[in-house]
């Protein structure tokens, strides 16, 4: 039963087309008018052929005027609708590559006729006439129904970074030191690229972030409430990544280079070649960084009738290299057909070194020992994805069907090795302790999904869809290590984690005058195997069936202003990491092990927002309450006979936080724009269930400012800043962090290039501190990544189309896939 998933979405698709092809869309169909508006229709067709040109640009304006009212483009017959437009009278000028524009004047609208006929025109090929410019600048923020989406295609502060540099400006997202990302305060949250997930998501959020080169991102969506269609997994909500496409006509190219200060390098280029119905795309990827990191540490702890103070300073540098590797073709069978298949190779390396210093002071303050600790970790991975995806529009306006199939294997081995030497104050080196370790993990994922749209009169549509979702991961460690007594021990585990899952949904949304509304239903099926392959102990099976519900409403109040309601129920599944029983030592000290028993999380999100819109600018508001049961918790257990900290992961009772968001952005001038945001909320943990009083609650603020001012001719400066509060976990608390970033861009060869400069964190303030209060232990960490860079960057975009005497241009230069996914 479990392996019908794969069948039924064959049988699924087949059984759409079929009926697709038994009864074939008729088109024409007159969308219903909002009253009190009309609607301006026609057809365009090629003056010599006769033929219809599909996907021409006709844009309506204000009688005698350039002012821009609405516009379309033209479907595969070369008809266009343009609706819901206010009585009047219009000029339609009708544009499309290798033809003169055409101008059809005042066409008029009223009660009686509200259907303005432009009639059937025709395109002249040949030289353009005089050209009708009409630009509009793309908002910063704009808000959908169930998510936030911000352009970042003008954010010259991620200059040269990664996709962390990027979302560093985004409101409600925040990072710690180790580059882990938190969306609202909590890490838990999905990450996507293109909607899906990707291969380089298997090693965590900060690992794709790291992957994904700045240049290479167009938008960034925030879900945190995401509807059915999405899967469920993710507490936070979604981090959508949207990067650019590349399948316009021609032959088109754009390519990055940066240079960062102490040997920092990254570059790109992405490439297609679209003629006729092909189009081949490429994409490379690249970044050599050296950086280094710093971690002071203070810890007094109880050991037997004594108690002592460990202070320790340690610095290492770690060189990263990574390539990413992305080559695909698109064929399209129609303009609204196509078919889109890829293949992404992702190799990377990291090697580090550190070396640290340590003092141990008695409990009367007196110094007794000293203590030199040297590290080494070096890890590659190699991640290779294969992606097919077929897409089909349908002749009525807005039905699509969806079928995808994404394999992808990775495997990634990390040796580290460390080594403590101690002193006593005489400077004899007394006792040692040292570690050998290696971790060889592998992970295959199959995902196959299909989607289908439905539309129906009146503005309602039905989204339906499965999904089979196989991910198997073998994790191997080696240990080999000398304790305190110069004994030599060897340790090995392997734990091998097995994860099905497969997933129906059905999403009704429509709207009705001012309200729009989405209600949908996610059910999901899981099969939950983990293994300890050495241990000889029987494998930990959790298999679950669970229902993940959503909805919104939205009432527009006013053209400008809208009401939304939301509501999503989401799970967090332990990951391998989490599970596993096996103990791996860090140190002398700190021991790190999985709980097996570990049980999902879920949450239950309400949001409410208020919306508005200005000429200006935008701005909203929001309160949002989140509930959380089986909370999964990393908990430090202090042994005071031995003084080791083992730390581990448990399931605590629940917990709640809730809070108000407010994000706006103002333009006080055409080359001047703000943007500012702040999240301020409680959080209230309870995890009486482990140990009693083991709870705790508090306050935490963040917030973001930024300004972007364009000046002289071809200059733009921008400079943001971010600040968070001092935050609470279930075992200590975490100090406020402050830091800004400056960039500035200049255009260069009649705008095909741009020169960018930029300084990340000039103050050298972002840093992470973290103090643990538990029985018999206080703990004080500041980690200090290197956050003080100054990058130097060239872009350079180069599009050149080849087009034959009577070629109409390429058609459907919407369509196709993703071709820059990661």
């Amino acid at each position: 039963m479990r392996r019908l998933g794969l069948l039924f979405s064959i049988f699924t698709f087949l059984l759409l087309h079929s009926l697709n092809a038994q009864r074939p869309d008729r088109g024409g169909q007159r969308p219903n008018l909002t009253p009190g508006t009309g609607a301006l229709a026609g057809m365009v067709a090629d003056a010599v052929t006769q033929e219809p040109v599909a996907f021409a640009n006709v844009i309506a304006y204000a009688a005698g005027t350039s002012e821009m009212k609405d516009g379309t483009t033209t479907n595969e017959n070369g008809r266009f609708f343009i609706k819901d437009l206010p009585y009047g009278t219009y000029d339609v000028v009708i544009s499309f590559v290798g033809y003169a524009d055409l101008k059809k004047e005042s066409i008029s609208t009223d009660e009686e006729s509200r259907i303005g006929r432009v009639g059937r025109v025709f395109l002249e090929q040949g030289n353009q006439l005089e050209e009708v410019e009409v630009t509009a600048e793309k908002n910063e923020i704009t808000f959908g129904l169930d998510k936030k989406t911000f352009s970042v295609e003008k954010q010259i502060t991620a200059t040269g970074g990664t996709a962390e540099d990027v979302l560093r400006n985004i409101p409600s997202v925040t990072f710690d030191n180790d580059g882990n990302v938190s969306l609202r305060g909590t890490s838990n949250i999905r990450i996507l690229v293109n909607g899906k997930p990707s291969a380089l998501t298997s090693g965590g959020a900060n690992t794709v972030l790291q992957q994904i080169p700045a240049s290479s991102i167009k938008d960034v969506e925030i879900l945190t409430n995401p509807n059915a269609k999405y899967d469920p997994d993710g507490m936070g909500g979604i981090i959508n990544i949207i990067t650019k496409r590349q399948n316009k006509a021609g032959f088109n190219l754009q390519t990055a280079l940066n240079i960062g200060t102490r040997n920092k390098y990254d570059g790109s280029i992405n490439l297609n070649w679209r003629v006729g119905k092909f189009n081949t795309f490429f994409n490379y990827g690249g970044r050599y960084g050296e950086y280094f990191r710093e971690r002071t540490s203070n810890r007094t702890q109880a050991q037997g009738d004594s108690t002592f103070t460990r202070n320790s300073y340690f610095r290492s540098e770690t060189t990263r290299i990574s390539h990413n590797i992305r080559g695909g073709a698109e064929y399209f069978f129609s303009p609204k057909t196509s078919l889109t298949g890829s293949v992404a190779v992702s190799p990377s390396s990291r090697t580090g070194a550190g070396r640290g210093e340590g003092e141990f002071i008695n409990e009367v303050g007196i110094l007794t020992d000293t203590s030199v600790e040297t590290d080494r970790d070096d890890e590659t991975e190699t991640d290779i994805e294969y992606d097919l995806n077929f897409n089909k529009r349908f002749q009525v306006e807005g039905r699509e069907l969806t079928v995808s199939a994404r394999y992808s294997e990775s495997e990634e081995i990390e040796n580290e090795s460390s080594n403590e030497d101690f002193f006593d104050l005489n400077g004899v080196n007394y006792n040692f302790f040292g570690n050998n370790s290696m971790t060889v993990e592998t992970q295959y994922n199959l995902r196959t999904k299909i989607d289908y749209v439905h539309p129906f009169e009146n503005d309602h549509k039905l989204e339906t869809g499965y999904q089979t979702s196989l991910q198997h991961t073998d994790n191997d460690y080696m240990y080999e290590g000398l304790d305190e007594v110069s004994r030599t021990y060897d340790l090995s585990n392997r734990f091998i984690y097995d994860e099905e899952i497969h997933s129906l949904y059905a999403i009704f949304s429509g709207e009705k005058g001012k309200l729009k509304y989405s209600g949908g239903l996610r059910a999901e099926q899981a099969y939950i195997t983990a293994t300890l392959a050495d241990g000889g102990s029987e494998p930990f099976l959790n298999p679950y069936f669970r229902l993940y519900p959503s909805g919104s409403v939205s009432y527009a109040m006013s053209e400008s202003t809208a009401l939304q309601v939301s509501y999503s129920r989401r799970v967090n599944r332990p990951r391998s990491r989490a599970l596993n029983p096996f103990i791996q030592v860090r140190d002398s000290l700190n021991f790190r092990q999985g709980n097996p028993e570990l049980l999902p999380e879920f949450i239950n999100s309400f949001e409410l927002n208020y919306l508005t819109y200005t000429e200006k600018g935008t701005f909203s508001t929001g309160l949002y309450f989140r509930q959380t049961n089986d909370i999964i918790s990393r908990l430090q257990d202090f042994d005071p006979q031995t003084g080791i900290t083992t730390s581990t992961w448990v399931n605590l009772t629940s917990g709640k936080s809730y809070g108000i968001e407010i994000v706006g952005t103002y333009r006080p001038a055409k080359r001047v724009r703000l943007s500012a945001n702040t999240n301020i909320y409680r959080s209230v943990i309870d995890g009486n269930n482990i140990e009693t009083d083991l709870s705790n609650a508090g306050y935490l603020a963040s917030g973001r400012v930024a300004i972007n001012v364009g000046f002289a001719k071809d200059f733009d400066l921008q400079i943001s800043s971010f600040f968070r509060s001092r935050g609470v976990s279930v075992q200590g608390t975490y100090a406020p962090i402050y830091s800004m970033d400056i960039a500035l861009k200049k255009e260069v060869l009649k705008g095909k290039g741009a020169v960018t400069f930029r300084i990340s964190d000039p103050l050298n303030t972002r840093d992470f501190e973290i103090d643990i209060d538990r029985p018999g232990l206080q703990q004080y960490f500041k980690f200090k990544r290197e956050s003080r860079i100054a990058f130097l960057g060239f872009t350079y975009s180069l599009r050149k189309e080849k087009r034959r005497r009577g070629q109409r241009g390429e058609r459907g230069e919407r369509g196709g896939g993703d071709d820059m996914d990661f």
